[in-house]
């Protein structure tokens, strides 16, 4: 009887999914919006308005992803033989990736363009015009990308890259272009270090796929600003593949080019001074005889990193205006907000919402978190040190939720989703009829979902930047209101901040 069950339970889960495509296409055909969470003001935008069509445009969204999946699950039950023979076809292209490097280069690339192609729509908006006014400044002396002008850190790296994008193309498509290839490139430098770190192909591929398609931190990819996350994020990923190189061959380049990069991926982004501890981390699980000097290597030029930062810094901006906090309290709430966030594709939604969720989470996280430190393998705990590393630089802050800080910590966090999901296919489906079909499924809906709330935000990011265009248009129209901008008022209906707005106007007198 219990075998009996098991057979079962693989097509009663197939035939759910089936239901919930009906209920979906139920959703399509009403026209209505059924979700308005994505319309609450202060969750929706970084400017706290809602934008027309939001709660359709969702709606329309999981109504499409549900379809899709009910009829994958129809078709694995009507035609079981052809669904086998798709997904052995599917299984030698998966191996097939695993072996070419070439070939999962392409892939990934290609998906990051298919997954992000809306951000071609997205013009300039917030940090863009600042940047821009930065670059002009750099343009005409070259010494300005080594300033602290704009965020009170010592990036040179982010003002060569945006004097690159913002001076020498006229519009915004090559920037994008740009960051598209990079999240790509990331995704496949991933596929390389889960390689190395693990031994298992298989878990390198699923984690290159994940991190590909991640939504959570859609706007470090499709807003011009994040590109400094992305190019960030590929000098970190190029350091621990030359230490990952050191450490199996023993040779001096691949030392010398993983210091080279974690020197270039500080210049690039503060929050790359994780690196650090990452290596001395690789080097406590991998090899511990090499502690010693990756402690004294690269602990020198990160602390020689943070000492410039401290006496160039302008007057410890952080800390002066407030935004850093090194209270306990705050340090384990934001862990545990960014932990569910990291999880639930628009999570700080949900927790504006819904804040009773707040204490679930509290109550939660760190219960899990404990449990997964104390009887998950040797890899669990490693991907959940790295994750809790690189969300350290973020936990101090006394600000809102920011999923687009994620972007850094979700190359460790998509290997352990990875890992969770490989472990369910093992123990869970291994014995279950169509249970390959169903993880097949669950594969799809992963990457479906994903791409489909990246699509939502590019047409949520493309209405606020036209809404930004409009506006200053309107300005422009309008001489006294811009003169009283120019001075420092800003007017009750402005989508942009004070600093922002002045940007913008700037930048239209250059012109």
């Amino acid at each position: 009887m219990r075998v009996r069950a098991v057979d079962r339970l693989g097509e009663a889960l197939l035939l759910f999914l089936v239901l919930l495509g009906g209920a979906g296409a139920f959703a399509l055909l009403s026209g209505n919006p059924l979700f308005r969470l994505v319309g609450l003001r202060g969750a929706a935008s970084p400017y706290g308005a809602s934008l027309p069509g939001d709660g359709l445009l969702f709606t329309r969204s999981v109504a499409a992803l549900l379809i899709g999946l009910g009829l994958l699950a129809l078709g694995a039950l009507l035609f079981p033989n052809r669904a086998d023979r798709a997904l052995s076809s599917f299984l030698r292209l998966w191996e097939e990736l695993e072996e070419r490097k070439p070939m999962l280069l392409l892939f990934l690339v290609a998906l990051a363009f298919g997954v992000y192609g809306g951000s071609f729509r997205i013009g300039y908006y917030a940090d863009d015009f600042v940047w821009r006014i930065e670059a002009g400044r750099s343009a005409a002396e070259i010494r300005h990308i080594f300033s602290l002008s704009v965020s009170h850190f010592f990036k040179p790296l982010t003002h060569l890259l945006h004097l690159v994008q913002f001076r020498f193309f006229s519009d915004p498509h090559p920037a994008h272009l740009c960051g598209l290839l990079l999240h790509g490139v990331n995704a496949f430098l991933l596929s390389l270090v889960v390689s190395a770190l693990s031994r298992r192909k298989g878990l390198a591929l699923l984690s290159a796929l994940l991190f590909c398609v991640y939504s959570v931190s859609n706007r470090s990819v499709m807003w011009l600003s994040g590109s400094e996350i992305t190019l960030g994020a590929t000098f970190y990923l190029l350091t621990l593949q030359g230490f990952l190189g050191f450490l199996e061959r023993s040779d001096r380049f691949s030392l010398a080019s993983a210091l080279l990069f974690c020197l270039l991926g500080l210049l690039t982004k503060e929050a790359v001074i994780t690196v650090v501890p990452t290596l001395i981390l690789i080097a406590l699980f991998r090899k511990r005889e090499r502690l010693g000097i990756t402690a004294l290597l690269f602990g020198s030029l990160g602390l020689l990193y943070l000492a410039l930062e401290f006496l160039i810094q302008s007057g410890g901006f952080l800390v002066t205006q407030g935004l850093y906090g090194f209270r306990p309290f705050l340090l384990l709430e934001n862990l545990c907000l960014y932990l569910f966030v990291s999880l639930v594709p628009q999570g700080h939604k949900l927790l504006a919402a819904l804040p009773p969720l707040r204490l679930l989470v509290f109550l939660a996280v760190p219960a899990v978190t404990l449990f997964a430190l104390g009887k998950g393998g040797k890899l669990t705990r490693f991907f959940l040190l790295w994750e809790l590393l690189l969300l350290t630089p973020f936990l101090p802050f006394n600000l809102p939720v920011q999923p687009r800080y994620l972007y850094l910590p979700a190359l460790a966090f998509c290997p352990l989703l990875a890992l969770l999901l490989l472990h369910c296919r093992e123990r869970l489906l291994a014995g279950v009829k169509r249970g390959r079909a169903l993880f097949a499924i669950v594969l799809v809906a992963l990457v479906a979902g994903n791409a489909l709330i990246v699509q939502v935000a590019a047409v949520r990011m493309a209405k606020e930047s036209r809404q930004v265009q409009q506006y200053l248009r309107s300005l422009r129209a309008d001489p006294e209101r811009a003169a009283e901008v120019r001075r420092g008022l800003l007017p009750p209906d402005s989508p942009l901040t004070a600093d922002h707005l002045r940007a913008a106007l700037e930048i239209e007198d250059d012109q």
